[in-house]
């Protein structure tokens, strides 16, 4: 692969899972197929030019106007301290190089269809997007719903249920730092069926 390729994947993952050590780069890298380099080198090469709206600190590559203050990063490196790393096959990845891109799921489009004719599709979208980011960065879910609710969206009494199971369901479907990029429904399945995650 070429330099910019592999700074290319490198913001993909810093965009996935928020932070990420060059140790672990090293081990996407792998995943994806790049086999040829040290990670002396992956660290020499990213010290060199950091990538786009990225930011290297004590060998950590992590996404850049996300948090304010570096305790916040560490927060998220302590809770994900002990759970594996989400390896993706590279088409899955790489779009993650837009560090505001959000996987559109099954359970996104069935919770925008609870609010159809409330607004704008577009809108609606969009916000769901926003919200799926915050809980990415670590919002939790209760104060994320806050935010939904706050839109002036209106959930019918018949329909509170249904809104509750249906938010629960986008939240276990949305990739998060402090899940290394799964999403809460596959750590769960994983660690509940024995399965050595990647």
């Amino acid at each position: 692969m070429k330099e910019e390729e592999i700074r290319n994947i490198c913001t993909a993952a810093a965009g996935l899972y928020g932070i990420i050590h060059v140790r672990q780069l090293s081990e996407v890298l792998a995943y994806v197929g790049e086999t040829n380099h040290t990670r002396r080198w992956l660290l020499g090469l990213l010290e060199e030019s950091v990538p786009a709206n990225c930011c290297l600190k004590e060998g950590f590559l992590y996404c850049d106007h996300v948090f304010e203050r570096w305790a916040d990063w560490e927060r998220i490196l302590e809770r994900s301290a002990r759970k594996p790393l989400c390896l993706l096959p590279l088409e899955e990845l790489l779009p993650y190089a837009d560090h505001e891109y959000i996987e559109w799921t099954p359970a996104a489009e069935e919770l925008l269809s609870l609010f159809e004719g409330q607004g704008e599709r577009a809108w609606l979208r969009q916000l769901l997007e926003q919200i799926a980011l915050d809980m990415r960065r670590g919002k939790a879910p209760q104060e994320a719903m806050k935010r939904l609710l706050a839109a002036d969206l209106i959930v019918r009494e018949g329909d509170l249920r249904r809104f509750g199971d249906c938010f629960a369901r986008f939240y276990h479907s949305t990739r998060l730092y402090i899940d290394r990029g799964f999403t809460p429904e596959e750590l769960k399945n994983a660690h509940f069926s024995g399965q050595k995650c990647h």
